[in-house]
């Protein structure tokens, strides 16, 4: 049987809206991007390191104006997700994954925001909403960040440009919480880079005394096309190429 939810989350809202009325935000306001204006990265190469590992590198033109770079990845035909990150003005990253090989890679530099002032509220057990205004023009993402009493400051949840708010909803009773938001903008990506994963399971087979018969494993699903170069050798230093084949042969003739 198939439900509609859609009333719950109309509810849902509507519930917030009124929570948001009776008791209003403490007055948070985002402080625009100092400088988002920030340079794509460009040149990204990717070199293999080990069966699991590649090592990327990029070069930077934002001057150090960045808060750092971000690494994205993804299988071909897949979505992008973001994989690893590094800090400010580091333009090189190893990547560890049993897919290392496979994934196409991205890089796009990011800078943050200086805080808003700290917002306290003690609560009395009900959810507790967070609202701020935005004064980036510029694509932005927010991080907000909560203080138990007197603890260390700790992110609870990043929310896009076009929400402006959030609803803590993991909170006690006559406990004191503080919050605090800071926006980050990005720049356009890098280049996209990948590095083709080896054949394996090569097998030779002697078909007759002048042919003879090669096969090897390769994931069938990597890209449409993808062109082999065979090589061969008399005594394993010196090789020469002598045939450039596209997809998995049956067999390879003299």
């Amino acid at each position: 049987m198939k439900h509609n939810y859609g009333w719950v989350l109309g509810l849902l809202a509507a519930i917030i809206c009124t929570y948001a009325a009776i008791n209003p935000p403490s007055g948070l306001v985002s402080r625009s991007l100092e400088s988002y204006a920030l340079e794509s990265p460009t040149d990204l190469v990717v070199d293999f390191v080990a069966t699991n590992k590649v090592k990327l590198i990029w070069s930077s033109h934002s001057a150090s104006q960045e808060s750092g770079f971000r690494i994205e990845a993804a299988l071909p035909n897949s979505a992008w997700k973001e994989l690893a990150s590094t800090g400010r003005n580091i333009t090189n990253c190893i990547v560890t994954s049993s897919l290392a090989t496979s994934y196409l890679y991205r890089v796009r530099g990011h800078v943050y925001s200086a805080y808003t002032p700290s917002a306290n509220s003690l609560s009395d057990g009900k959810p507790i909403l967070i609202s701020w205004q935005n004064n980036s023009d510029s694509p932005t993402e927010f991080s907000v960040e909560r203080q138990v009493g007197t603890n260390s400051w700790k992110q609870v949840a990043v929310v896009t440009q076009t929400i402006g708010g959030y609803l803590d909803s993991a909170v006690s009773s006559n406990i004191l919480y503080s919050y605090r938001v800071r926006s980050h903008g990005y720049s356009n990506y890098s280049n996209v880079d990948f590095l083709l994963p080896a054949p394996t399971n090569l097998h030779v087979t002697s078909v007759c005394f002048n042919q003879i018969s090669l096969a090897w494993d390769y994931p069938t699903n990597l890209l449409e096309q993808v062109n082999f170069v065979v090589s061969r050798s008399t005594n394993n230093v010196d090789w020469e190429d002598i045939a450039v084949i596209t997809n998995n042969p049956a067999a390879l003739p003299p």
